[in-house]
């Protein structure tokens, strides 16, 4: 008897309170240091914007492997939402805009290693998906966890950032890998003029989703002639400008990097009118990775959500179980005896 006692002690604890994995997670908290600890450690990616200004080409996955798409699904179908950058092989980082439905997490995939966008794709056809699995590069991945800054205000655009726990980390290679997130500390400040590159399946000037991953060199823009020549008289340290008339990113971009000399300097936040009627503004990455601790809050996601259902479940049929066991074990003694 004691021993199946034994037996239903550790059944139950092993099913209720298995450790999750939570890396930098703690108390439903991100402590986002220990995501620039690891980081840190990887290399700048290529410089493309060295030589001259683009209005915009297509590019291919390995040449800027830590872009992913964010899907979402609407009415049985997935939908190309935002980007985002890969900056390790459990963590994502974008937009927090892109996730105004908090909650839903179940409803969005991390798809990375491809230059190829779903613009409209329907949920059902699974046996089209295994196959572009088995074909190409391409990873997909749910979020676990949603992570957005405490302080990100949607009508001001501030702290417009966002941190994406990946329910099954990446594995890298020349499609996928991490950018390094740019540290004030790397003495690396960008000037008026300086190009930097924004990738991304946004609309192209034809007012249509690219189908492929394309990119624009954008020169860096002050505060100041941002301010004065461009009417944005709003930004805040965690903010910067970067385009030009005819050079800008737009529907879809939002989210995704901007890189200068290999670092991820900023996120995709806003623009302001019609896509390239002037520059954007970008969440800077500095303002995030100064070491300092980060308020991010979690957004329950169904992932997690499930997990703790299928835990009560197995919690009461452990129950039903020990029940089972110990009434048969005293039958089975009785008819011994």
């Amino acid at each position: 008897m004691l021993q199946v006692k034994v037996l239903f002690i550790s059944f139950f604890c092993s099913v209720l309170f298995f450790e999750e994995p939570v890396n930098a997670v703690s108390n439903g908290e991100l402590d986002f240091r220990k995501v620039i600890e690891e980081n840190s450690q990887y290399v700048p990616t290529k410089d493309m914007c060295t030589r001259r200004i683009l209005g915009g080409q297509t590019v291919d996955i390995e040449e800027v492997p830590y872009q992913v798409l964010i899907l979402k699904c609407d009415d049985d179908y997935w939908e190309l939402i935002c980007g985002g950058a890969i900056v390790t092989d459990r963590y994502v980082v974008s937009a927090a805009h892109c996730f105004q439905t908090k909650g839903m997490e179940s409803s969005y995939r991390v798809v990375a290693g491809t230059g190829q966008a779903y613009m409209c794709w329907r949920r059902t056809s699974e046996q089209n998906v295994n196959s572009r699995k088995t074909f190409t590069s391409e990873i997909w991945r749910q979020i676990l966890n949603l992570f957005t800054h405490t302080y990100y205000s949607k009508s001001e655009h501030q702290n417009d950032f966002a941190v994406l726990e990946l329910d099954i980390p990446v594995n890298f290679s020349r499609f996928v890998q991490p950018i390094p997130m740019m540290k004030t500390s790397y003495g690396i400040e960008l000037k008026d003029g300086d190009l930097c590159m924004v990738t991304g399946f946004g609309e192209t000037e034809k007012a249509k989703m690219s189908r492929y991953l394309r990119m624009v060199c954008l020169p860096f823009v002050s505060r100041v002639k941002c301010a004065n020549t461009f009417g944005f008289r709003r930004l805040t340290e965690n903010q910067f400008c970067a385009g030009d008339f005819g050079k800008d990113c737009c529907k879809g971009d939002s989210g995704g990097p901007i890189t200068f000399r290999g670092y991820l300097v900023g996120i995709v936040s806003y623009g302001q009118g019609g896509c390239g009627q002037g520059p954007g503004i970008f969440t800077k990455i500095s303002a995030y990775t100064t070491g300092e601790l980060i308020p991010l809050s979690l957004s329950q996601s169904c992932v997690m959500l499930s997990l703790n259902i299928l835990k009560v479940v197995f919690f009461v049929f452990s129950i039903f179980v020990h029940n089972f066991v110990v009434t048969n074990f005293f039958v089975f003694n009785r008819f011994c005896a």
